[in-house]
């Protein structure tokens, strides 16, 4: 105890509290009137029953099921097990109805976006949607990205994305044979074209001007030799008719 301080070491634990759900409860008056007529006060904006869940909650179910991509009751029970709310999976669904609504001028700005830029991608793959093959279609850029969710494949579906009717730049895909119908500079994806038989050459050696010291010059060319136009895969997946 006599000993004179010599500094101090710290030790930090880093927790967050337990959480647990907690309720406001909002209490309507209600007045009769000479009359009869029984008025009462309005409720606050978002508390249209006698019990809902606030918007922190309805945040963290939209935000677990869109950006996490977890199944509606794996986040309903994610929900339960974390924060002591039992919302149903009915009210997460509609939850993510209600977000969809208030984002979609958000939607429009970035599919606007999207038709304007110099080159996109697009693509399109399938999804169990309550046991029937639906299809996610996504057009982007580097930065933006819209999805449509749709039961074809094909040109309707393209079509009432609306990115690919107005857009005039370069379009990279995968060669199937719907984007043919739009008129636009199309250049298939690399690596959904390269024919099967053809591999990469193997990684070439840095040289060495010293013991451990590469010199920053490589032996050997380390681009991949030019697609082949006349390519047998190249030319089956372009003139595949589109089934969808």
């Amino acid at each position: 105890a006599d000993a004179a301080p010599a500094g101090v070491v710290r030790r930090q634990v880093h927790d967050i509290p337990m959480i647990s759900p907690w309720v406001v409860e909002h209490r309507l008056h209600q007045r009769r009137c000479g009359c009869g007529q029984v008025t009462a006060a309005p409720a606050p904006p978002g508390v249209s029953a006698p019990a809902v869940y606030g918007p922190n909650l309805r945040a963290l179910a939209a935000y677990l099921v869109v950006f996490q991509h977890l199944p509606v009751a794996r986040a309903a029970q994610l929900i339960a097990d974390v924060t002591g709310a039992r919302p149903s999976t009915g009210w997460i669904s509609s939850v993510l109805g209600q977000v969809a609504g208030v984002l979609g001028d958000v939607e429009k700005l970035i599919k606007t976006l999207i038709t304007l830029a110099h080159v996109i991608h697009v693509d399109e793959t399938s999804s169990n949607i309550n046991g029937s093959r639906w299809w996610l279609h996504v057009a982007c850029t580097e930065t933006l990205t819209a999805y449509h969710l749709h039961p074809s494949r094909g040109r309707a579906a393209v079509t009432e994305f609306d990115v690919l009717p107005a857009f005039r730049g370069t379009v990279v895909h995968d060669a199937l044979a719907v984007y043919d119908a739009y008129p636009m500079p199309g250049t298939p994806c690399a690596a959904r074209t390269w024919p099967a038989s053809w591999s990469p050459p193997p990684r070439p050696t840095p040289t060495r001007t010293g013991p451990n010291k590469p010199s920053g010059r490589c032996t050997g060319s380390t681009l991949p030799p030019t697609m082949p136009a006349s390519s047998d895969n190249t030319r089956s997946r372009r003139r595949s008719p589109n089934r969808y």
